[in-house]
């Protein structure tokens, strides 16, 4: 059975329909569980993200030791060292080198910083 239709101001059918408080709970559990669902995926892409770039940062570390420990070996060697001289100070030498990396990051994060803050009280944009 069709009811009939009740007409608006502007002439637009609109059919009454009802809605029992069980249907509307139901339909909101569905909407909170796709929410919940969405919420959940995109949290899973971002941790995702996150250790990707992590392993990869790992990995351009890696080589990067890798790559100064095979030049340090070879400037050690060149300069009169031996092997076994090398083995013994390449712990401190690949500590001072870790470090100095650490401080170039920071002066390079700083940098950019202050760049872009320069950058946006000239285009007046930002100021502090």
């Amino acid at each position: 059975m069709t009811s009939m239709p009740i007409y608006d101001n502007q002439g637009q059918p609109h059919f009454p329909t009802s809605v029992s408080v069980a249907e509307l709970a139901a339909a909101r559990q569905v909407a909170a569980a796709r929410t919940q669902a969405a919420i959940d995926a995109r949290k899973k892409d971002e941790a995702e993200a996150k250790a990707d770039v992590a392993r990869r940062q790992a990995e351009q570390g890696a080589a990067e030791l890798e790559s100064y420990r095979v030049e340090a070996r070879a400037a050690f060697l060149s300069s009169g060292g031996d092997v076994d001289g090398f083995l013994r100070n390449w712990p401190t030498m690949r500590d001072e080198h870790l470090r100095g990396r650490a401080a170039d990051r920071v002066t390079l994060q700083e940098r950019t910083i202050a760049k872009t803050k320069e950058e946006l009280r000239a285009s007046g944009r930002y100021s502090w």
